[in-house]
């Protein structure tokens, strides 16, 4: 069946709606594991619905392939259901997305997004064919969602709503209002926000070691469409799923290489990921000070979202596009970017658009006070003029400063990083926003690039300038400033290119008092980790050393083998400022 072009676009909206939430849904996951990847799973899930899609049976494909996590897979299941009945209605094609939903879990429960669900199925049937029936049905989900507290003991205990549930509320919210041409989206901060941060005790004992999602392309040996039984002892909390000759399966297990075995002794299988269930909840269960003061930054700046957790940091996401498909550039897998780019299929960048820009900085000033943004260089993107513009129709009150960084990648992280720990502590927004300044003085970074042909190749250097470069084995080292990317250095190999950073190092670091250095690498990580580091640290004895993968952003423009240098001497305070 065709995609109409309406339904494309409200799904899109829906889809947004979760992205520009999702870190808070990670924050309040606790059920059925407090592992804090609910939000996560749900953007890689859905943010194949901000793609251009052709047909159902494109979008359901895309969707097998693209869920991840007990979360995203039962949204997946109820979307699967949704689109295939939507030329019947509404009401039918709602109901059988809940239908598909209920069966692909072993052990449903209440008290999750599958009450969503069934209230968007009652109010359908009781107000479908009245006036003012999307307000009346987005009413009814907000007390399913409400509800969840009392029907689950650990989300009552953490004093939380259910993340799932909260996260398909978001999406339909959006998607019933973007069908009817409207933007007004319903307030989550009114009904929610008491139960947006947990304040009560979670259980992170963790049953298994690993949570799996895996795609098997199996016989069907007379197994029916819907039996699913022979797959549920997999493990415990199994969603699985047919389509087609494919089998979809999310299970929790002890041991991945025996769960492999199993997978394989029952078809071919075509895609597997595996999230270390201890790890995540460990990382989950880390409180990060907050100051009075938010800071945000664009995720062009090399962050991972964890750090950016750990250190009480909003990311705003841009979006990497890998053979047509774009995903947020905080969920991308750096191995799978680097590995395409390297097999030479096609890499490239794109912004968010204006509209998702908007919500961000609407969420950011209906959950903080006030909001400092360090947004990336406007000489890279236009999020400045962007952001600026919002300011400027909708801050009456002042509280949301926007800085340009002037920077990108390492430098961007090291500006944010050294802003985010004065935020701990200090409690005036022009302060933090004076510090923030003189630190954006006080960084730099060089960066070195292993080949100039991925930089042609998103037209960024002439074929012919990279030819050259190459041919004569020149590697350039760049330096992101205020006007763009400067080249400052070449270098013939990687020794030059080492001998060039201690260079840059000894001029910023001197003795190390203060500084911090920020290692950057791509698909070089054990190089930087196991020999650069250790340099590094045998010489700056005082310095802080941090190593983190590069932006995938800057990676997904540079290309795998390139890694980079980020320096920073912490800044003294501004005049009058404690």
């Amino acid at each position: 069946m065709s995609f109409e072009p309406e339904l494309s676009r409200a799904l899109s909206v829906g889809a947004v709606r979760v992205l520009v939430w999702s870190d808070v849904l990670d924050r309040i996951n606790v059920f059925p594991v407090a592992d804090g990847d609910t939000g996560t799973n749900l953007a890689l899930t859905l943010s194949i619905l901000r793609n251009e899609i052709a047909d159902t049976a494109a979008v359901n494909e895309a969707l097998l392939l693209a869920a991840r996590g007990n979360s995203g897979n039962i949204a997946a299941r109820f979307l699967s259901g949704m689109l295939q009945e939507a030329s019947n209605g509404l009401a039918e094609a709602a109901r059988a997305g809940r239908d598909l939903a209920w069966k692909a879990v072993s052990k449903p429960v209440q008290g999750t997004m599958l009450d969503v669900f069934d209230a968007l199925n009652s109010s359908l049937d009781a107000h479908g064919q009245e006036p003012g029936w999307i307000d009346r049905a987005v009413l009814d989900m907000e007390a399913a969602v409400l509800r969840t507290r009392e029907r689950l003991s650990e989300l009552r205990l953490a004093n939380v709503v259910d993340a799932g549930a909260l996260g398909m509320f978001m999406f339909l919210d959006g998607v019933l209002k973007a069908t009817d041409r409207r933007d007004d989206f319903h307030p989550i901060m009114e009904p929610f926000g008491a139960y947006l941060n947990v304040s009560g005790p979670k259980n992170t004992a963790v049953a298994c070691s690993v949570c799996i999602d895996a795609v098997i392309e199996v016989e069907t040996n007379g197994e029916t469409k819907d039996d699913d039984s022979g797959w549920r002892g997999l493990g415990p909390d199994t969603v699985t799923f047919r389509q087609d000759r494919y089998r979809k399966v999310h299970f929790h297990a002890d041991n991945p290489d025996e769960a492999m075995a199993e997978l394989r002794s029952r078809g071919t299988v075509i895609r597997w990921k595996t999230d270390d269930m201890s790890k995540q909840v460990e990382i989950a269960s880390e409180h990060a000070l907050h100051g009075p003061v938010h800071v945000m930054t664009d995720a062009a700046g090399s962050l991972t979202r964890e750090d950016a957790v750990r250190s009480g940091i909003t990311l705003l996401d841009s979006y990497v596009i890998i053979d047509g498909t774009a995903v947020p550039e905080t969920r991308v897998d750096p191995f799978e970017l680097y590995a395409a780019m390297r097999e030479g299929r096609k890499v490239s960048t794109t912004q968010a658009s204006v509209q998702e820009r908007h919500q961000h900085f609407e969420k950011a000033l209906a959950m903080y006070d006030r909001v400092v943004y360090l947004c990336v260089g406007s000489a890279y993107t236009g999020n400045f003029d962007v952001a600026m513009e919002w300011k400027t129709a909708n801050d009456t009150q002042d509280r949301f400063v926007v800085i340009d960084s002037t920077a990108a990648s390492g430098r961007l992280a090291l500006i944010a990083l050294a802003t985010a720990r004065r935020a701990v502590t200090e409690h005036s927004q022009e302060h933090l926003a004076a510090f923030a300044k003189k630190a954006r003085e006080a960084c730099e970074e060089y960066i070195f690039l292993d080949t100039l042909r991925f930089l042609a190749a998103g037209g960024r250097l002439s074929k012919t300038s990279a030819f050259l470069g190459d041919a004569l084995r020149l590697k350039p080292v760049v330096s992101p400033l205020a006007d763009g990317a400067k080249k400052v250095a070449t270098a013939r190999n990687r020794g030059e290119q080492v001998n060039i950073a201690f260079d840059r190092m000894d001029r910023c670091v001197l003795d190390g008092k203060d500084a911090i250095i920020l290692l950057e690498h791509t698909d070089n990580r054990e190089w930087i980790e196991n020999e650069l580091k250790q340099r590094v640290m045998a010489r700056y004895h005082s310095a802080e050393i941090l190593v983190m993968p590069m932006s995938v952003t800057s990676g997904a423009h540079m290309g795998p083998g390139t890694w980079a240098v980020a320096l920073c001497r912490v800044p003294p305070s501004g005049d009058g400022m404690p």
